[in-house]
């Protein structure tokens, strides 16, 4: 079953303020966070149209935000694994010299594929991006993403977070509206409900070691304690059976 969530077909038609755009095709991509113990996924849609060839629309899993990607022009060559977080450097998109911060650098591997989206990425193998902030010398400011693909040459586009509104003006139609959750939603569900389910074992091996020390009565072995007729062994184990290392498979 496809990861995808995006209301949107393969071979269907978009038609908007965008023009008519037709959907080739999906690629979803994933990175582990070291953290969170979590994959985080995000889906990157190509649409293709009379005058947009190279057009892509993205959800992120995370905040459940649509970003709309239009490619530019970007004189100088960039390479993403070169930057740093909070580097500054100068950047000539479009003719115009532009100040950029580099807000992100990190990698995704390809999870899955749908349709047939320009990309020469197979499944399992990754790309390389950078994020920017980037202000033009009026001061207004935007974002930027720079792509690197194995067998390609490195990609700008300019990334605009669209609203319901912003959807249904340029596509005629929402394809991902947010669910209403708390604002405390993280990337993955599934990173909290593991979150949750290693507090309740830490707490029940607590409570568990608690009543092991209390019916031993200070003076017999820690580890094990006796019945009439019947003998029993409390274990302190490591949380999911692991080697002692702490929590993780």
């Amino acid at each position: 079953m496809s990861g995808t969530r995006a209301n949107l077909q393969v071979g269907e038609m978009l038609q908007g303020g965008a023009g008519n755009l037709s959907v080739r095709g999906c690629l979803l991509f994933k990175e582990w966070d070291a953290q969170d113990r979590c994959f985080y996924y995000w889906e990157e849609w190509q649409l293709i149209g009379a005058s947009s060839a190279d057009t892509w629309v993205e959800l992120d899993h995370d905040p459940g935000e649509v970003l709309f990607y239009e490619p530019v022009h970007l004189q100088e060559t960039i390479e993403p694994w070169a930057l740093a977080v909070g580097q500054q450097l100068q950047l000539t998109i479009n003719g115009t010299v532009h100040h950029a911060l580099v807000e992100e650098v990190t990698t995704g591997t390809l999870e899955e594929v749908i349709g047939s989206p320009v990309c020469p990425l197979n499944i399992g193998e990754t790309m390389t991006y950078v994020e920017l902030r980037v202000t033009d010398p009026a001061g207004v400011t935007s974002r930027l993403t720079i792509d690197s693909h194995r067998f390609r040459d490195l990609l700008a586009y300019r990334k605009t977070t669209l609203s319901t509104a912003q959807q249904r003006q340029l596509f005629g139609r929402v394809i991902y509206s947010r669910s209403p959750v708390g604002s405390g939603a993280g990337r993955n569900i599934g990173c909290a409900l593991i979150g949750a389910i290693v507090s309740v074992v830490l707490v029940v091996g607590l409570f568990s070691s608690c009543s092991s020390s209390a019916r031993s009565g200070g003076s017999a072995d820690s580890t094990s304690t006796s019945d009439t007729g019947s003998s029993r062994t409390y274990r302190h184990r490591p949380v999911y059976g692991g080697g002692g290392g702490g929590v993780g498979k």
